[in-house]
């Protein structure tokens, strides 16, 4: 019989609270060092450190190691000290978590090393090719609503998309799409997140001025968009959007399932399956297979119209027809 391991792909960021005051001028003599902590997994934990340093700018500069994984010196984002809060950003890893968790596996005996693969979701549905692009002793992947076009396409359908079943008007949805457009050019033109912020908000603040919109509206719209949409999501954010994940689709020799539910409207099944398939199959990749599920949303979920505001209300967690697909498919292999 198989052995089926999961690598379960999270985008995470991780918050550190500390009893330290921001106000403190002694903060950075203070904080740098190893903080030690865990995180808990499929009823495991797992040990992860925090190595803190200043660089030469005097700016708090963060890696991580997951010792249990045999991973060191992971690079994280933005170190951040709010009041008594420290605030450690975690892009994406660009794949070394996940890469550093199929190391540890392949190091372990007691499993068959031919047969570790990849379930990723969503975003972990990119992570997924960016590390089996370059390994080719991956033995699988399944991906659960990933990506097969640009970020930036994705969150401008997505954002169409609920839009429209929300309620919005044609010509407010096109409008709408035209100022991300305008707004996510800058991000991806200036590399300096804090420049890019300022731009942003400027141009922001115009196209709101050209449409005559009130001073008081426009100051606050503008700072919601800062709260919302600031610098510190900005190095994430611009990899997403320009990523284009047929590269990475396309270097994947392993055997892929890809899935997406019919009603999912933050990753569209209508764009993204056939995208993958198209890549996959364009480099000689024959193993692949991709359903697209009546009636579930992205979080394969039965569900009436897939709206986000859905997904609590919902007593399912993910359907017993997707997980029996999956489980069928990898014991086939």
């Amino acid at each position: 019989m198989k052995r089926i391991v999961h690598l379960p792909l999270i985008f995470v960021i991780i918050l550190l609270t500390t009893s330290l005051s921001a106000q403190n001028k002694t903060n950075k003599n203070i904080l740098p060092g190893s903080w030690l902590g865990k995180i808990s997994t499929n009823g495991a934990d797992l040990r992860l450190i925090f190595n803190l340093k200043v660089n030469d700018k005097d700016s708090l500069i963060a890696t991580l190691d997951s010792p249990d994984q045999g991973a060191k010196n992971i690079p994280l984002g933005s170190v951040i000290v709010d009041e008594k809060k420290l605030t450690i950003k975690a892009p994406m890893l660009m794949g070394e978590y996940a890469e550093a968790a199929l190391n540890y596996l392949k190091n372990n005996p007691k499993i068959n090393k031919k047969e570790i693969g990849f379930i990723g979701h969503s975003e972990g549905g990119l992570i997924a090719p960016i590390v089996a692009s370059s390994r080719p002793d991956v033995g699988f992947i399944v991906s659960l609503a990933g990506p097969g076009v640009t970020g930036q396409q994705i969150i401008l359908r997505q954002t169409q998309d609920i839009s429209r079943l929300s309620g919005v008007k044609e010509n407010e949805i096109k409008e709408s799409t035209e100022t991300n457009k305008r707004l996510y050019a800058v991000l991806r033109k200036e590399k300096d997140n804090k420049k890019a912020e300022i731009k942003i908000l400027a141009l922001y603040k115009e196209i709101l001025e050209k449409k005559k919109t009130s001073k008081e509206d426009t100051e606050k719209a503008v700072n919601q968009l800062k709260m919302t949409f600031g610098s510190n999501i900005y190095t994430w954010f611009r990899y997403f959007i320009i990523t284009d994940p047929s590269v990475f689709w396309k270097k994947v020799e392993c055997p892929v399932l890809a899935l997406n539910g019919e009603k999912d409207l933050q990753v569209s099944a209508k764009e993204n399956l056939p995208a993958i398939e198209k890549a996959l199959r364009s480099s000689g990749n024959k193993s692949v297979k991709t359903v697209k599920l009546p009636e579930l949303n992205h979080l394969f979920q039965h569900c009436n119209t897939g709206l986000p505001s859905e997904y609590s209300s919902i007593e399912e967690t993910f359907s017993p027809g997707a997980l029996k697909i999956i489980a069928d498919w990898i014991l086939a292999l």
